[in-house]
């Protein structure tokens, strides 16, 4: 589908069936890109008790908490 958008006197065409992908990767570290000088994301795995959420440490599944803010 095909919509005409007009702004200002110049008009726009996007193809809403072919729509880009602008996400950006979260991951633990420097590597992310961080909006106004904040610190960069925490990523570690859940620990409750007997139970990691990393597959690497022999869980089932990955499960984190991520911690964005200060």
């Amino acid at each position: 589908m095909k919509a005409i958008f007009e702004n200002e006197g110049q008009k726009y065409q996007v193809n809403l069936a072919q729509p880009l992908d602008i996400s950006l990767p979260l991951r633990h570290g420097n590597t992310n890109v961080v909006a106004w000088s904040q610190s960069p994301p925490d990523i570690s795995p859940v620990i409750e008790g007997d139970f990691t959420g990393s597959v690497a440490k022999g869980a089932s599944v990955n499960f984190n908490t991520i911690f964005f803010n200060p």
